[in-house]
């Protein structure tokens, strides 16, 4: 029932870390959860495997949003969808265009609107419309269980409890340069944003049960399979690994008879010895990729700065870098 759950990855808005958030699930017996960061995914992973630590199923998301205005929760419904949502995002982030106002059909995506703001007849079969529990009394003038297949609940949740409502207010006011008292109403979430149980929640909408129903089967239908510890870098760079081993090891000694001279011995022992411990720990590939990505920088005359993870000097990549 949880369609709306954001991290402090929702920068300058939510408070909770995703360890506490899969925490409270469990402590409070949800055994589903669904992320929808505002305009991010980072986190996505992380969130994923603390909710299978704790035998919670997740589901991933994203909330647009341009600027304070809510558009719509997009939901993944199984890995393909949740590229779309990805690519989706990525095309707005990077072309900084905002949202359009109407989620575009993405497969295997649901769309969750907003209660009010589109027709519950003009929706599309993948489009939803969430029902906050403060709304509930809205929906005497409609006919539920015509649109039952429609209406889900949206609760969401941006900080734990109310007595995170002034760090959001402070994050807010950060994000928006002003001082608290100035924040106007529309760059806050309410204080019924925070973590409501399960039962709180179903007595909301206990006039209402094809609702719950509804938003279960939502859930349901959201399943992401994703196996860690498999590594799916690229394997070879050329055509196998042999070839890249190969490859690697002409670019290196080019490169060390350009710094070092043909006779520089010490030198070719150290250019040896690595080479066959990144042979060995099967990096051949990702020494010759980190190879064409700085061969085109120069090409294009691009500044770049190469670093490691770790302050180890490297010989290969010393000669490479001059190939």
């Amino acid at each position: 029932m949880y369609l709306n759950c954001k991290t402090w990855f929702s920068l300058r808005y939510g408070t909770i870390s995703t360890k506490r958030l899969a925490m409270l699930a469990k402590e409070n017996g949800i055994t589903s959860l669904a992320l929808t960061n505002i305009n991010a995914t980072t986190d996505a992973w992380m969130f994923v495997k603390e909710c299978r630590e704790l035998q919670i199923k997740p589901v991933l998301g994203l909330e647009c949003r341009n600027g304070s205005v809510f558009c719509y929760l997009l939901l993944a419904q199984d890995m393909e969808g949740w590229l779309q949502i990805n690519r989706f995002l990525s095309k707005h982030l990077m072309s900084d265009t905002p949202f359009p106002e109407q989620a575009p059909c993405l497969p295997h995506t649901f769309v969750v609107y907003a209660w009010g703001t589109r027709p519950l007849q003009t929706l599309a079969p993948h489009e939803l419309m969430g029902v906050r529990p403060r709304e509930v009394n809205r929906l005497f003038r409609v006919n539920t269980k015509q649109y039952a297949d429609k209406l889900v609940i949206l609760q969401p949740l941006t900080f734990p409890d109310a007595g995170h409502h002034q760090l959001h207010r402070v994050l807010r006011a950060v994000d928006n340069n002003l001082l608290i008292s100035q924040l106007p109403p529309e760059e806050t979430a309410g204080m019924d944003e925070c973590f409501i149980s399960p039962f709180e929640l179903l007595e909301h909408f206990k006039e209402h049960p094809h609702i719950v129903r509804n938003t279960l089967q939502v859930m349901e239908q959201c399943d992401i399979q994703f196996q860690f510890g498999h590594n799916l870098n690229k394997k070879c760079f050329y055509g196998s690994r042999a070839e890249d081993r190969e490859r690697l090891r002409e670019l290196a000694f080019e490169g060390m008879i350009g710094r070092y001279g043909p006779d520089n011995h010490e030198a070719r022992e150290r250019v040896e010895k690595e080479l066959f411990i990144i042979d060995q720990a099967d990096f051949n590939a990702y020494f010759l990729i980190t190879w064409d990505i700085t061969r085109y920088a120069r090409h294009r005359q691009f500044f770049y700065v190469g670093r490691a993870a770790a302050p180890i000097p490297s010989l290969p990549i010393a000669c490479r870098s001059r190939t």
